[in-house]
């Protein structure tokens, strides 16, 4: 035997040895796979570099499609949410379990990679299949993304409802505790001014129309039936007691309407009633803190909390929201006059 047939016979043995060295398991690849899938643990022994940054590109969009999902405003009803949050594990479902189809696969195309490797041979970075399920996977995450971005939000709703014309939202009182009282003071006096005025108006037209009956005797003249002020207040509907919710138009509350999450807090954006109602809540809780001790504020915010996590859990309906911010109110306005924080309504007090 001569060197050249020795140093063949010698090089061959050494290739062959050193692709046994670099041979996959497949075993070893399912148990990765099964605890370790979600880091791409398997991708990164079987060498799969392609499948591996696509890996973590979908979960990144993954995570993107979530925040879209939770911060969707239109979203009021927990059915929608979970179907949609479902919607958004689709593809990372689709690329997992089409990552286990392909396991066994691909460690045949990581043992083969590595035989072309050692014969100086070019391989490809991703084979047909992997191809596929990076293409299937990543479409249906850009249908579900596309979709998301899509879908108008509440504010684009009530632009589309009237194009032609703003709807302005009732403005919202500043809770200021040092002008609570005097607010309603001030409220009264232009109560008691503007009743004046109107009964010089009705006086003044009286004296006009009798005027006009003497000057104008042989003609008849039809009767006009003049209105009091209270036939007109009776008459006119006050949104403050309107209890009809409106999809399409949003009311001025003490919280922002755009950031509300839960079915209670869309019926009071949406419910002229139940936005007074939040505002008048809102000016009650600053005089009752303005009212009290510093040392009972901890108190008052820990019985506020309570009763807002009563009303999360138990009110769903615009009924029992307005039982509810009447009986609020009235506590506020309790606990004001008496400085205690216990004062209940339904309690009599010393």
């Amino acid at each position: 035997m001569n060197d050249t047939t020795s140093q063949a016979i010698g090089d061959h043995a050494f290739h062959r040895n050193l692709h046994q060295a670099q041979t996959r398991s497949g075993f070893a690849a399912f148990l990765l796979w099964f605890f370790l899938g979600s880091f791409g643990a398997h991708l990164m022994y079987l060498r799969r570099w392609t499948m591996l940054i696509f890996h973590y590109v979908l979960a990144i969009f993954t995570v993107v499609a979530f925040v879209m999902v939770f911060r969707n405003n239109n979203i009021h009803s927990l059915g929608v949410g979970l179907a949609a949050l479902w919607m958004a594990c689709v593809p990372v479902g689709i690329y997992n379990f089409g990552s286990l189809c392909l396991l066994f696969a691909q460690v045949n195309y990581c043992n083969e990679d590595s035989a072309l490797n050692l014969a100086g041979q070019k391989t490809a970075r991703a084979r047909m299949p992997e191809k596929l399920l990076i293409l299937l996977s990543g479409g249906a995450l850009a249908i579900f993304i596309g979709t998301m971005w899509g879908m108008p939000t509440s504010s684009d709703a009530t632009s589309s409802a009237s194009p032609n014309a703003a709807v302005p939202a009732p403005a919202v009182q500043q809770a200021n505790p040092a002008s609570a009282s005097s607010a309603a003071a001030v409220s009264v006096d232009q109560d008691a001014s503007q009743a004046q005025v109107s009964a010089a108006d009705l006086a003044s037209q009286v004296a006009s129309e009798a005027d006009a009956a003497q000057a104008q005797s042989q003609e008849p003249q039809p009767t006009t039936q003049v209105q009091s002020p209270q036939e007109s207040a009776i008459q006119q509907q006050d949104p403050a007691a309107d209890l009809s919710t409106t999809p399409n138009q949003t009311y001025g509350t003490s919280f922002d309407c755009g950031q509300s999450h839960s079915q209670n807090e869309y019926l009071i954006c949406h419910t002229p009633a139940l936005a007074s109602q939040d505002v008048k809540l809102a000016n009650a809780v600053a005089a009752a803190k303005s009212a009290i001790e510093p040392t009972d504020l901890d108190a008052l915010k820990a019985r506020m909390r309570g009763q807002w996590n009563f009303r999360e859990k138990h009110c769903n309906d615009v009924t029992c929201l307005n039982s509810w911010y009447t009986y609020q109110i009235n506590t506020m306005a309790l606990i004001a006059q008496t400085r205690n924080v216990s004062a209940r309504v339904d309690t009599a007090q010393n």
